[in-house]
């Protein structure tokens, strides 16, 4: 080959490499393919001739096919921080896998894909495919694929769906049985199993902090979960009472454990419940104001905590009404003065008077009582709403009255030895009787009248009333009284004749007898008027 031919070569194939050796094998073809160097040529190697190099390359157009075909590929699905899936594609027949860093020998699989089990968290492995049971490069290597665990899931417990007395647990990254008990407060039974994610808990006590645990055994033992801790919303509000006010009306109810505060709603009418007539409480009262008096009102009452709302109360109902004063236990020189549906401090003086008195307690039913009042006289007394008599302030109320008349002791039913002493317009309850000059007490615990015995015929006798049960030793003289006894019983005879006579009988009262005693045998006689 001359020099120039030498050159032509080169540029006609200066992209197929030089052949050294005795013989070079162009991957994937038959190994009639083989190009060797001449004999007798030392040190001078064959270049591929522009004839072979065709031949080559229609034998490359011709396997272009099936090289283009899909390759051998491994995926990986499922995978958890302990198992993985592993699945082959574009292979057909029988393999064979390795997994690096496993327990797994060379084993055979048994369809397209393999699950993998027992693999370690947070770790890598190579999982290669082989064509035949010995793994090894001496065999056809199919494909390979890291598999990358991920850290252990942490299991939770958590609590959902909490109300008063229900809540939800949910455990997450845990499969297989479980068990659950409250560690907070304490008492906690061990549940049955649970086979499912979640758990529904009932019968719980309102407003009280619970915690749960999960557990892997039976008897609550080793612990799956931290702690998963709740507040259970607060129970139903009970006791709601109303006192009624003028225009207003106090609503008080009974403490709810854990709440932090509460709303009170209040309707009239065909009115349902509504946002807008509603107001929150920290306490446990609260005064709906700006009401209508005369018109009936219905009212509840719900607790609220960090959970939520509880329950409303059952319904309680009130009518606002005017401010009423009232007059009680009158006597003949005292009574009480009563403020009805009045909040706040007043004053009260006798209608056309200057003396003002104050009450300041405050309260939604005061009193003041009254003193040094005449005898059988008429009061009207007014009521302000200051406690200073109209001077700031205005009237709200007023009450006429009359006080009693003076003590009376009388004597009724009088006889030779016996009577009835009568007390009127007498209110202090018990009292006592005595003869003046005698040392004798009697005592009245109820009512108004007192049986005297064992009297003298034809006395006088003055009998003194007090307001205690012992007769003056430490009580006040009320009333008395002056009576005297009959004479005594007498029988006479007047228009006497042959055969009439007339009986007069003194100082006997009732139905009376006769009869004659002598001569003897005569017959009693009829009733006689």
């Amino acid at each position: 080959m001359t020099k120039s031919d030498q050159q032509s070569h080169d540029t006609t194939n200066r992209q197929v490499p030089f052949i050294r050796g005795t013989e070079h094998v162009i991957p994937n073809l038959p190994n009639a393919m083989t190009c060797a160097r001449r004999s007798g040529f030392p040190g001078n190697p064959w270049r591929i001739g522009p004839r072979t190099w065709m031949a080559v390359l229609a034998l490359v157009l011709s396997l272009l096919p099936s090289m283009a075909a899909a390759q051998v590929s491994l995926a990986v699905s499922n995978l958890t921080s302990t198992s993985a899936t592993v699945t082959i594609s574009s292979h057909t027949g029988d393999w064979w896998y390795l997994v690096s860093n496993h327990t797994t020998n060379c084993t055979k699989a048994t369809g397209t894909s393999v699950d993998l089990t027992g693999l370690t968290p947070n770790s890598t492995y190579s999982f290669t495919a082989w064509s035949s049971n010995a793994c090894t490069p001496s065999t056809v290597y199919l494909a390979a694929v890291d598999v990358v665990t991920p850290a252990q899931a942490v299991v939770t417990l958590a609590a959902s769906a909490v109300t008063d007395t229900t809540a939800t647990l949910t455990i997450e990254n845990h499969t297989g049985n479980w068990y659950y008990k409250y560690t907070a407060p304490t008492g906690g039974q061990c549940s049955s199993v649970q086979t499912g994610t979640t758990a529904n808990l009932a019968s719980l006590t309102p407003g009280t902090n619970y915690t749960f645990k999960a557990y892997s055994n039976s008897g609550c033992t080793t612990v799956l979960a931290a702690a998963a801790g709740f507040l259970t919303k607060p129970a139903q509000v009970t006791g709601v009472t109303v006192t009624v006010l003028s225009t207003k009306l106090k609503v008080s109810w009974t403490a709810v454990t854990s709440a932090t505060g509460y709303t009170v709603q209040w309707k009239s009418g065909n009115q349902n419940y509504a946002s807008s007539r509603q107001a929150t409480a920290t306490g446990t009262l609260h005064t709906v104001t700006g009401l209508t008096n005369s018109t009936a009102y219905t009212l509840r009452v719900r607790a609220t905590n960090g959970t939520g709302d509880g329950a409303w109360s059952a319904d309680a109902t009130g009518t606002p009404a005017a401010v009423t004063l009232t007059v009680s236990d009158v006597t003949q020189t005292t009574a009480t003065l009563t403020i009805a549906n009045y909040e706040g401090a007043w004053s009260y003086k006798p209608d056309g008077g200057t003396t003002c008195g104050t009450v300041n307690s405050g309260g939604t039913s005061d009193s003041a009582n009254l003193s040094n009042l005449t005898v059988n006289t008429s009061y009207t007394y007014v009521a302000y709403n200051t406690p200073t008599c109209g001077t700031a302030g205005e009237e709200i109320a007023r009450k006429t009255f009359t006080t009693l008349a003076a003590v009376e002791l009388t004597a009724s039913d009088v006889t030779q030895t016996t009577a009835t002493l009568t007390i009127s317009n007498y209110t202090g309850g018990a009292w006592s009787y005595t003869p003046d000059t005698g040392t004798t007490c009697g005592t009245v615990d109820s009512g108004t009248t007192a049986n005297l015995i064992n009297l003298t015929v034809n006395t006088s006798y003055t009998y003194v009333a007090y307001n205690t049960t012992n007769c003056g030793s430490t009580s006040a003289e009320i009333a008395s009284e002056t009576f005297t006894t009959l004479e005594a019983v007498t029988l006479t005879a007047s228009a006497v004749e042959a055969t009439t006579a007339t009986l007069t009988i003194a100082n006997y009262e009732g139905t009376w007898y006769y009869k004659y005693t002598t001569p003897v045998g005569g017959p009693c006689s009829s009733g006689q008027t």
